[in-house]
């Protein structure tokens, strides 16, 4: 998918805040540090404050333009 110069600058921040969070999280849960069951709403609820939700705006509209084009 192509991005334009403001969408690349957005998922690049918002990446530097998700990524090491969610390598974080995703070994806390491996390893039983973090509970699935009672923590997975927690997960969710701080990858939205960290942008998720953002970046996927940003990944559908990219993917809606593309396939519009053709």
């Amino acid at each position: 998918l192509n991005l334009d110069d403001n969408s690349l600058d957005a998922v690049q921040l918002i990446n530097e805040k998700l990524d090491p969070y969610i390598g974080t999280a995703g070994t806390a849960f491996i390893i039983g540090e973090l509970d699935i069951e009672t923590e997975w709403n927690t997960y969710l609820q701080e990858l939205d404050k960290r942008g998720y939700t953002t970046l996927e705006k940003i990944w559908n509209d990219a993917w809606e333009k593309q396939t519009q084009e053709k």
